[in-house]
């Protein structure tokens, strides 16, 4: 009983409304809304705000989520896990990343030697990447930042080095390099602040002492690369992260530190999952070729 109850109220939060979790779980609305409030009545809480056809957590709501994500993901890892070691279906990994072109060399490295497995990425903001491992919808994902937070287990994948990027026919654009104080006063076109790649790039420009006035602030890395090509102003990033660009001119910056990190997060409890445990192992062979 309490399993049926806590299963339509999961679906409901995870939905953010009472017929979207009723169609998740294949129940009528009106089932899942009784079993919801069967649950608020045996206990006396109240586990949502209702407002049209969108339900709010209550602040009891949000702590049995948590609860019930952990719950429920498990219970879907079990039957995952169960398919990928019968003959049912396929063994999947499921990574997330919040920039493709980064991960991608990682990629192909797990396709070349785990050939059984589907893989499937996903591409998110830094939030909702994290949203999406505790509701276990992914395995495993790379991020810049790390989370400061024991859930998530976390290693370092590699260092990338962050570089001055201009339009092909910028004067600067047949260099092979710049000094950072010839970015002194340049129009700039940069990340928002919580971006790893803006505060390296604030950090030498802090030590250099130069002043650097922004241009346009935006949160889209593929969005800054075309105001570069059409020459809107200088960015900064890793050549990786942005892809190849035929109107893009990469500057290394000769006199300065600028490096990015990425790093592999999963779920703590989860490390030592066989398929996440190879996807670990993975990277790091990759990590020894390189060193």
């Amino acid at each position: 009983m309490y399993h049926t109850w806590l299963r339509s109220f999961h679906a409901v939060a995870q939905e953010g409304g009472f017929t979207k979790g009723a169609n998740a779980i294949g129940v009528g609305q009106p089932t899942v809304t009784a079993q919801v409030k069967s649950l608020e009545g045996a206990f006396d809480v109240e586990l949502f705000h209702r407002a049209g056809k969108s339900a709010q957590l209550t602040d009891t709501g949000e702590t049995l989520y948590g609860i019930t994500r952990t719950l429920f993901g498990y219970q879907q890892e079990a039957i995952d896990f169960l398919r990928n070691t019968g003959q049912s279906g396929a063994r999947k990994l499921r990574i997330g990343a919040a920039n493709p072109n980064g991960i991608m060399p990682l990629i192909k490295a797990l396709r070349d030697q785990l050939p059984s497995f589907e893989l499937s990425v996903t591409i998110e903001q830094r939030e909702e990447i994290f949203r999406r491992l505790l509701d276990f919808e992914i395995d495993v994902t790379a991020i810049g930042r790390p989370p400061n937070d024991s859930k998530f287990a976390t290693v370092f994948y590699r260092r990338l080095r962050v570089d001055v990027v201009v339009a092909e026919n910028h004067p600067w654009a047949d260099r092979k390099d710049i000094r950072i104080a010839e970015l002194d006063g340049q129009p700039m076109i940069l990340r928002e602040s919580e971006s790893t790649t803006r505060q390296a790039f604030d950090a030498a420009a802090r030590q250099a002492g130069i002043n650097i006035p922004t241009e346009m602030e935006i949160n889209n890395r593929e969005a800054i690369r075309e105001a570069v090509a059409l020459d809107l102003g200088l960015s900064v990033g890793a050549e990786i992260e942005f892809g190849s660009h035929h109107s893009l001119r990469w500057l290394p910056v000769r006199d300065a530190e600028m490096y990015i990190e990425l790093n592999l997060t999963c779920l703590s409890q989860r490390r030592d999952r066989p398929t996440i445990k190879r996807f670990f192992e993975i990277a790091e062979e990759i990590q020894n070729a390189k060193d």
